[in-house]
């Protein structure tokens, strides 16, 4: 009897020990979960006062851009680039606004390489001729000769290449390196123009002369090909073929568009909705036909296009069924006004005006009027 009865007041033991055990295990996760949610709503916080004071910095920047000094010491261009740039986020880039687009007329050398493995000898032979060679997607907007093709390997629609026929006349043959660094200078673009990929040409559907054309007609009438319009990409576009979100913000600012990143009525009050383009997966999903903000933007003026109509707009440096559109009185009265286009950079192909009849790039490829 005395056994049993130790034995059971050995076992009540161990039982409120493991009770109490239990207990204290499941205070101490109780604790560490409330210090977690604790710590993520901090967290959330402190984000959200991140975003809206930069929010308020991109709104003072731009208020600030559009006041008359500004405007007097100020290109239109560049006043477009300072409201843009201030809404990516990006110090560094805007470390460089003042800097950017000098290029060849400061006599500065930058050039990129893409679609082709860059190698030590590459770096050399730009160092030979002293330029500079710029190897992150981040510096390509500021790239003034893109090489993009060596006769082997067929030219690649990259986000580099993007990016670089929105701001240069100089998308070039390797040839060109390899012949500048023998001469130890730069020799002339115009003469190493990639105007002979036919395989790439078929492949993207577009004419490389008409894209360099275009582009230079483009930024001269309004600063680049997106110039006036605010691009918003749709959830699931970035990433699903297509590139990052973080590189579609690059494209979209080389062509000097503004970068919409959400359509909320609060983010799109003081938008005008009629130069609003949303862009949406090849083809469309469901939900993004769906998005309330998509069909209400849409029902004030906003267009809506896929994937394959913004890179294709991109690679022909021409909005397609936009610039195609008959042009309102009020643009043809203002377009009489506005020189016909460009002048040609130093070191570019001399471009044909536009005609009076059309104030927007090339609308077929030489290949499609063949």
């Amino acid at each position: 009897a005395r056994v049993a009865e130790a034995k059971r007041i050995e076992e009540e033991k161990a039982a409120a020990k493991a009770a109490a055990d239990e207990a204290e295990a499941k205070r101490i996760e109780e604790e560490r979960a409330a210090a977690e949610a604790k710590a993520e709503e901090e967290r959330i916080a402190a984000q959200k006062k991140e975003e809206e004071e930069r929010a308020a910095a991109a709104a003072a920047a731009v208020k600030a851009s559009d006041t008359p000094e500004t405007k007097e010491s100020q290109s239109p261009s560049k006043r477009q680039k300072k409201g843009r740039y201030s809404l990516r986020d990006s110090e560094e880039r805007e470390a460089k606004e003042d800097i950017e687009g000098q290029g060849e007329e400061d006599g500065s050398i930058r050039v990129i390489i893409t679609g082709i493995t860059v190698t030590k000898q590459h770096k050399k032979m730009v160092e030979s001729i002293g330029g500079e060679l710029i190897e992150k997607v981040d510096d390509a907007i500021d790239a003034t000769h893109a090489i993009a093709g060596d006769g082997k390997v067929p030219l690649r629609r990259t986000p580099k290449l993007m990016i670089c026929v929105c701001k240069t006349p100089n998308i070039l043959n390797l040839d060109w390196l390899t012949k500048s660094s023998k001469a130890k200078e730069p020799l002339d673009a115009k003469d190493f123009l990639l105007l002979d990929d036919t395989s790439a040409e078929k492949t993207y559907d577009f004419n490389m002369k008409d894209t360099l054309e275009n582009g230079e007609a483009v930024r001269s009438q309004r600063g680049g090909l997106l110039g006036g319009w605010s691009i918003h990409f749709c959830k699931g576009v970035a990433g699903t073929k297509a590139p990052p979100e973080h590189e579609l913000r690059l494209i979209v600012a080389a062509a000097g568009g503004m970068f919409l990143e959400t359509l909320s009525a609060r983010a799109t009050k003081d938008v005008d909705t009629s130069k609003v383009i949303i862009i949406t997966s090849d083809p469309a999903t469901a939900a993004q036909k769906s998005d309330k903000d998509v069909k209400r933007l849409t029902s004030q003026g906003a267009r809506v296009f896929t994937t394959k109509w913004f890179f294709h707009s991109i690679i022909t440096q021409h909005l397609s069924e936009i610039e195609d559109e008959p042009v309102g009185a009020n643009e043809e009265e203002n377009d009489d006004k506005k020189p016909a286009a460009s002048s040609p950079k130093k070191g570019g192909r001399k471009r044909k005006a536009a005609t009076p009849s059309s104030n927007s790039p090339k609308r077929e490829s030489r290949r499609r009027k063949r």
